[in-house]
């Protein structure tokens, strides 16, 4: 996720709530950023209340067993069954949910993920993440969220920056210059001539 971070990715034993909120009150866990993620299945069991209800003591138990720590909630993802009854049902409880999920985000002043556009192309099963399509989508939601609590910019971000900082930018815009290869850009920035005909290449 992080080429210079330090990232711990626990797969519990027991992955339900119960499981995850046992994990944090029985391990020593030391963190900056705790990254919460809530499985689909929940909705399948119980209606978004009660999934709810269940989150918001997992929810107490990180505030109470590392009250330092930034959390961050993804919100649950997207089901494609082929039963469209199934799949209707399950989308407008992930609804109702998600829009609970946001109101508790504020309410305990965390961080919320959004869902990526995930689509069918996107799973491997009508129900998990592909790692090829679906998984970089995702990653890349937690990130958005993650990097303005480290502080972190975004690789595009910092190019832009790097463009403003230089008096010599001329009139190329932001959108042409992250499609240079890196020699042009070097030479774009110190005034180097180039002819209009090497731009139809990017």
């Amino acid at each position: 996720m992080y080429n210079n971070k330090v990232v711990q990715v626990s797969t519990l034993g027991d992955n339900t709530i119960s499981g995850a909120k046992s994990f944090i009150e029985s391990s020593n866990v030391k963190a900056k950023v705790i990254l919460l993620q809530i499985g689909s299945n929940n909705l399948n069991r119980k209606n978004p209340n009660e999934a709810l209800n269940e989150f918001e003591d997992l929810l107490h138990s990180c505030r109470d067993y590392i009250p330092t720590a930034e959390i961050v909630i993804g919100e649950i993802l997207p089901r494609f069954q082929s039963n469209l009854h199934w799949r209707k049902t399950y989308e407008e409880k992930r609804k109702e949910f998600n829009f609970g999920l946001k109101r508790m985000v504020e309410k305990y002043k965390c961080t919320l993920s959004r869902s990526p556009y995930i689509t069918e192309h996107d799973v491997i099963d009508r129900i998990h993440i592909t790692q090829e399509l679906g998984l970089p989508k995702l990653v890349k939601s937690y990130k958005i969220a993650i990097n303005k609590l480290l502080g972190l910019k975004e690789q595009t971000q910092q190019i832009r920056d790097s463009f403003h900082r230089n008096k010599n930018i001329g009139p190329t815009s932001y959108k042409y210059a992250i499609r240079m290869p890196l020699r042009e850009r070097r030479q774009h920035n110190h005034n180097y001539p180039y002819s209009r005909e090497d731009n139809r290449n990017y």
